[in-house]
């Protein structure tokens, strides 16, 4: 189960990032995936022009690239985690794309960030464990979590 939700977002957001496509508009993507839980494992949010987006998650045996689609949420939704985008932390930018920790390697589960910027998107995967990564992200993590409790 584990390695299946993990495959799941690795594609997903290789479909975002890997592929080429017309230019879209900024955005911040958001989320935190779960290998070892029951539910509602993956939940995945969008920001982009104004606006609030869950992704709607496609069966993963039969999902082909673009087949993911987001469900707009409520402008009160919108406006409980829009300051996310403008509080993204430069530091973060400026680092690599990859695994900042080892996210939900041991059933700790993890976060997903991607950011897309002036036609450049990069995708990071976050420990959850605060001592498993930089000091500068801890506060903008705890944000991150919270808008997912909130948005639940």
């Amino acid at each position: 189960m584990k390695w299946y939700i993990a495959s799941w977002v690795v594609m997903i957001f290789c479909m975002l990032s890997c592929h080429k496509r017309t230019l879209e508009s900024d955005y911040l993507v958001f989320g935190k995936y779960c290998g070892e839980c029951v539910g509602e494992c993956i939940v995945i949010y969008k920001l982009q022009d104004g606006n609030l987006y869950k992704m709607i998650r496609p069966d993963y045996m039969y999902s082909k690239e673009g087949d993911y689609k987001y469900k707009q949420l409520t402008d009160e939704n919108y406006q409980l985690v829009k300051d996310l985008y403008d509080e993204f932390p430069s530091e973060l930018w400026k680092m690599n794309e990859g695994n900042i920790g080892i996210p939900d390697a041991y059933d700790q589960c993890g976060y997903v960030i991607s950011l897309s910027k002036d036609g450049v998107t990069k995708v990071w995967y976050i420990d959850t464990n605060e001592k498993a990564i930089p000091a500068f992200l801890h506060d903008y993590m705890d944000k991150i979590e919270n808008s997912i409790q909130i948005l639940k």
